[in-house]
């Protein structure tokens, strides 16, 4: 059986840990060629996922991750920060503006950046959450984020046709970001 991604290139940004090492570990046994980008790398490498350094919230840097890189053929983006429920009124906004330049902002600098290298019948793949769809009490960042994602996605599968934009949102996970 031959997979579809057998020989393909994959970035999983924000890999090294949770849902994207998941992705980029199925990717991997899947054929794919796998180059995990994040601010906080693994030490050592599993054999065959490549790693390479990159901070969503810099244009140099993700210029850097994507001229080194080259041609790629599918876009993972997986970073999110770790954000803890609370009321508005116990909220700092500057740290709100914060989770929002890494998970929103950051797929759309990611995005921006990665169009030159993307193989024009490729895929861009974002992960949202079902907060952007239940609401619950302390939650409006992940609500807004989510949902701001998910709106993103749409727009941008219409934009970037024929390239494939999909927003993934899975349930709670058991990942370092829950701990």
């Amino acid at each position: 059986m031959t997979s579809s991604l057998s020989g393909k290139t994959i970035i999983v940004i924000g890999g090294s840990s949770g849902i994207g090492a998941a992705v980029a570990q199925a990717a991997l046994a899947r054929g794919a060629h796998v180059i995990v980008a994040g601010r906080r790398l693994a030490p050592g490498s599993d054999s065959g996922l490549r790693s390479e350094p990159v901070d969503v919230t810099d244009s140099a840097s993700l210029t850097q991750l994507f001229e080194t890189v080259g041609r790629f053929d599918h876009l993972v983006y997986t970073s999110g920060p770790s954000v803890r429920a609370k009321p508005l009124i116990e909220t700092d906004l500057d740290e709100a503006q914060d989770n929002f330049d890494v998970k929103l902002w950051g797929a759309l600098r990611a995005i921006q950046h990665a169009l030159p290298f993307l193989h024009e019948q490729g895929s861009i793949t974002l992960t949202s959450g079902q907060l952007g769809r239940k609401l619950a009490a302390g939650q409006f960042i992940k609500t807004g984020i989510n949902a701001a994602t998910e709106a993103l996605g749409k727009q941008l599968a219409k934009e970037l046709a024929p390239r494939r934009v999909n927003v993934i949102s899975p349930g709670v996970i058991d990942t370092p970001a829950y701990a």
